[in-house]
């Protein structure tokens, strides 16, 4: 979807398009986070998608040359892979880690 489409904006060097593509992906997340929320269904699978959403913001930010916000966008993208608890471990196959 969108994701795959800012990235390759960005791949050709289309920086607008690329953060507008990234910036309707993250508005579409939050509006299916938010269905879910008023259904009380289980949105736990989402944090993923939205830390790799957050991760192409940031390249995004970082090729713009704006490297406060890409590293902000890095920060947030880790923090929603964090678990819970305090146990901060990972193994390299947890698909939380992942591209």
């Amino acid at each position: 979807g969108k994701w795959a489409l800012s990235f390759a904006q960005l791949a050709l060097g289309n920086r607008a398009e690329a953060l507008t593509a990234i910036v309707d992906a993250r508005a579409e997340l939050a509006e299916l986070q938010a269905l879910l929320d008023a259904q009380r269904a289980d949105k736990e699978g989402l944090s993923w998608l939205d830390a790799k959403l957050l991760r192409q913001l940031g390249r995004v930010q970082a090729d713009s040359g704006d490297y406060g916000s890409a590293i902000k966008s890095y920060d947030d993208a880790i923090t929603l892979l964090l678990p819970d608890g305090t146990d901060a471990s990972f193994n390299a196959s947890d698909p939380t880690i992942a591209v």
